[in-house]
């Protein structure tokens, strides 16, 4: 059984329409529970004849699904002044049942099997296997995994609330702050660390990163099961579990500016240095690094 976190559905929707020439609409059946009581006195004045009818309406059922309660209506017209008393009771049992989550699950399973099928799967080792061999290819990877989430790095590194620390008495050395202020050189620190983060967070694609190895899957926050701070707090540190990947090689990671400038020029220099700045960062934190693969992935699980 697959304990999934991570889905592309939009990837699994476009699979299963040119498979099957078009996209089965996820079923979702949705009953409402309502109690209603309606009270109603009234005195009716006499008349020279009687009238008494009945209707009623028939039940419906799905079994396991939904169902429709029976009505029965009764009115009588006497010939009498009366009180009567109307007392109507409408009551719809619920349930609501969506199942579009298990249609994504199978989906995911139809995608597996077509891929083993036509041989286009390939299960690989993060440890051994040369990544770039499969560039292009759909692999399957199972094996242990970091998070890296820039969301929690920034939180952790948060330099209004680490200055904070810094002036309580005894937290600092006179060095670092003397006289109500912090030193220049924590000062530097801190603004290269925040600059650094905020220009890293404007060009990654996404905050939370998977990673195998040399493997970096990005993973967008619409396709999680779970928040990313709940995936943090459960596996964020080097986890002792195995997860299982499947998705497909598109390169080896070089640097961010791709080649963007000239050789010769201060904008190339620029570039260099800054690239030189954040590759020292991602280093540091443990995510991506120059000669990782990136995956584009399909579903992430535990089996």
């Amino acid at each position: 059984m697959k304990e999934i976190i991570y889905l592309n559905t939009e990837f699994l929707h476009s699979f299963m329409a040119q498979q099957f020439e078009g996209l089965p609409i996820s079923t979702t059946m949705e009953n409402s529970q309502q109690d209603t009581t309606t009270s109603n006195d009234s005195v009716q004045k006499k008349s020279a004849h009687a009238i008494e009818g009945e209707i009623k309406s028939g039940d419906f059922s799905i079994p396991g699904i939904f169902s429709t309660p029976s009505g029965r209506a009764k009115y009588k017209y006497g010939i009498d002044s009366q009180l009567s008393e109307t007392f109507t009771l409408a009551q719809v049992e619920a349930g609501k049942e969506i199942i579009s989550k298990q249609l994504h699950d199978n989906a995911l399973d139809e995608f597996e099997k077509y891929l083993v099928e036509n041989s286009a799967l390939h299960e690989i080792d993060s440890n051994s296997d040369r990544g770039e061999n499969y560039i292009g290819k759909y692999i399957k990877l199972e094996s242990s995994f970091i998070l890296f989430d820039l969301k929690y790095v920034k939180n952790l590194t948060n330099s209004t609330l680490l200055k904070k620390f810094f002036k309580i008495p005894g937290i600092a050395s006179p060095q670092q702050y003397k006289n109500g202020k912090l030193s220049p050189k924590l000062e530097s620190g801190f603004l290269m660390m925040d600059t650094l983060l905020e220009y890293l967070e404007s060009i990654l694609p996404t905050n939370l990163f998977l990673k195998q190895g040399n493997f970096v899957s990005p993973l967008k926050s619409d396709f999680l099961r779970e928040s990313s701070s709940e995936l943090n707090f459960k596996y964020g540190e080097d986890s002792k579990l195995k997860v299982c990947v499947i998705g497909r090689v598109t390169k080896v990671f070089d640097s961010f500016d791709a080649g963007l400038f000239k050789e010769e020029g201060n904008f190339n220099d620029l570039s260099g240095a800054i690239n030189d700045m954040i590759h020292m960062l991602l280093n540091q934190i443990n995510t991506i690094e120059a000669g990782d693969l990136i995956i584009s992935p399909v579903a992430i699980y535990f089996e």
